[in-house]
């Protein structure tokens, strides 16, 4: 099944950002246009998803061109997730050092 709809109503009707539609739109459909089926609105959601995991817009395309095919491209869509996990960890790492710190400067204040 098509939908006839533009980015503002894909935004509206799906509740998918703007943002989310072009990205989708510079990778997979470059300037193509006409309705969108059934199956890119599930890549736009993907996209969302990829993207709030901080998924680079490098690797959304990647990811998206390797999933039309999954069983030939796993081991490669497992190395994007594998890394994006690993970077992912280092930031909540780097980010509980940070709490770790204020707690410290909290509890020196409160001792005075």
């Amino acid at each position: 099944m098509s939908h006839n709809l533009n980015q503002a109503k894909l935004s509206k009707n799906y509740n998918i950002s703007p943002d989310i539609v072009r990205k989708y739109e510079a990778c997979c459909r470059k300037g193509q246009t006409g309705p969108y089926t059934d199956s890119e609105i599930e890549e736009l959601s993907l996209v969302a998803t990829l993207v709030d995991l901080g998924f680079s817009d490098r690797d959304i395309c990647t990811y998206l061109h390797l999933s039309h095919a999954p069983g030939e491209h796993q081991a490669e869509l497992l190395q994007l997730i594998d890394t994006q996990r690993r970077q992912l960890v280092q930031r909540i790492h780097t980010e509980q050092r940070k709490l770790d710190c204020l707690d410290c400067l909290r509890y020196e204040m409160k001792k005075q």
